[in-house]
């Protein structure tokens, strides 16, 4: 929960992100891919991504950085 808190006082779109790595279309796939990700491993990735100057989606991968695509 911490971890969600700093992280949505950083990133404004915060919960749509979550919701759109958290759905069945975007688990599925992740395990096609020969993964499978929590939203905690999502939450870790985007507090490296802050810690580390990158874009957000960059640590996690499988497109995650390509965020803006993903809503269209």
């Amino acid at each position: 929960m911490e971890l969600y808190k700093k992280l949505s006082s950083q990133i404004e779109d915060l919960d749509s992100r979550i919701l759109a790595h958290a759905n069945i279309h975007s688990g599925t796939d992740i395990a096609q891919r020969g993964g499978s990700h929590d939203i905690l491993f999502l939450l870790k990735s985007f507090d490296l991504d802050l810690q580390c100057g990158y874009k957000l989606g960059t640590v996690c991968g499988y497109g995650r950085d390509d965020f803006e695509s993903e809503l269209e």
